[in-house]
């Protein structure tokens, strides 16, 4: 009882504690087998946890699949829910490759350019990692009394994923989501070992414990001094992975900051050479153009047209994101702040933002912001005033603040129009 209250608020914090009823389960199926000092609360036991099964596979499949797993809410995605679910099939195959050969090479980090699976046999690994991970599972339930610790380290590596390889609209894959998981790799290993027929000696089983910590600690070593050193980390990462957009993002960003205001500093070069490279990779999000373009003005560097074309391109056929949004938004922040911009291209580039509706509520003040104070054109300013206040992330509380400030500076054609949107929206009263 007093485990259940702190998962409770555990749950507070981050919500993968909703699977401590399943961590708790694996623990009752192999180590724990429920057994009680009385026959009933044995009974007791099996049929509470079993009750917390339906309960949870009803809630899963009755409210989070339809909530989460919608077509709508995958729009800003490339992949659909069916494709994230096949995919892990072969993600989780990876994620066990990585624990027990834990290489550099093998943890690139940034997963932006994994291949997404569109089928159990497209590509073919998907369904050998199914049926991996299909035996695994076979194989803890087979095995959870004569080689519990086994079973119950397979358990354990499979229960975190059930939230993260789930339904919930996340990315393909990322290294952290294995923290837990690594510790049912790691019972796993244990267990097998102890049921090996081979027997080391006590000298043996030191040796070879001490060599596996040494390589695992000077592999840590390495990954912790690489990490140490933001440069270091952004070529080291486009380095193992020289495909990923966000990686050379990074890196670019990176030789951007270290040119500071030197306009005849390498890093200047380093920089748009490595925004150009990315820019062109498959997938890319539109943050390389806009780094070319912050970088070439903020150095007086001329701005080619075909950076803009290139940053419309991606805004017009990628599906909407945060990066597409975060693309048009640091520029207009740079804006604000007197970079010297152009300001019909920045305007274009909102535009397609608008038109397609995916941004922030507070994305789209921005843009209205610009409209009206840098091009003077109020009908686009209105237009985006509506945008911001139809937005699916404008809240009541954020719906008042916004017509409070435009009833305070006179603008009443704009507070109108949102206000009206507004009452439609039930986020204010319809007075």
């Amino acid at each position: 009882m007093g485990s259940g209250l702190v998962a409770g608020v555990g749950l507070l914090a981050k919500e993968n504690a909703v699977l401590f009823p399943l961590y708790t389960l694996a623990l009752e199926l192999t180590i724990l087998r429920f057994k009680a000092e009385s026959a009933r609360t044995t009974r007791q036991l099996k049929w509470a946890y079993g009750a917390i099964v339906a309960i949870g596979l009803l809630g899963y499949f009755g409210l989070v699949v339809p909530r989460f797993g919608a077509p709508s809410d995958f729009a800003n995605r490339d992949f659909t829910l069916y494709e994230r679910a096949v995919t892990q099939f072969r993600v989780l195959p990876m994620y066990l490759g990585q624990m027990l050969v834990p290489l550099p090479d093998h943890m690139p980090f940034y997963y932006d350019n994994y291949p997404k699976s569109t089928g159990l046999f497209s590509p073919p690994t998907t369904a050998l990692g199914a049926i991996l991970l299909l035996s695994l599972l076979t194989a803890a339930c087979a095995l959870r009394s004569r080689a519990p610790v086994l079973a119950l380290g397979i358990f354990w590596f499979f229960v975190p994923h059930a939230l993260t390889s789930g339904a919930v609209n996340l990315e393909l894959a990322f290294e952290h989501r294995n923290y837990f998981a690594l510790l049912g790799f790691l019972l796993s290993v244990v267990g097998f070992m102890r049921h090996l027929q081979w027997k080391p000696s006590p000298e043996a089983a030191i040796t070879g414990a001490a060599v596996a910590v040494l390589l695992v600690g000077a592999l840590g070593w390495i990954r912790a001094a690489t990490w140490g050193d933001p440069v270091v980390l952004a070529m080291d990462m486009a380095a193992r992975n020289p495909t990923s957009s966000r990686a050379s993002s990074d890196l670019g960003a990176i030789y951007a900051r270290l040119a500071t205001r030197d306009s005849s500093s390498l890093y200047v070069d380093f920089a748009m050479k490595e925004f150009q490279r990315g820019m062109s990779l498959p997938g890319a999000s539109p943050l390389p153009e806009q780094g070319l373009i912050l970088l070439a003005v903020a150095h007086g560097r001329p701005v080619q047209d075909a950076w803009w074309e290139s940053l419309y391109t991606k805004l017009q056929t990628r599906p909407l994101g945060p990066q597409e949004t975060m693309a048009v938004s640091g520029l207009i922040k740079e804006r604000f702040e007197g970079l010297d911009l152009d300001d019909a291209k920045l305007a274009r580039a909102y535009e397609i933002l608008a038109l397609r509706g995916g941004s922030t509520a507070e994305a789209y003040l921005g843009f209205a912001n610009h409209a009206e104070n840098y091009l003077h054109d109020e009908d686009l300013a209105e237009r985006l005033y509506v945008a911001a206040m139809s937005s699916p992330t404008m809240t009541p509380r954020y719906a008042q603040q916004l017509l409070w400030a435009l009833a305070a500076d006179g603008k009443f054609r704009f507070f109108e129009a949102a206000a009206r949107v507004a009452r439609e929206r039930h986020l204010v009263e319809d007075k």
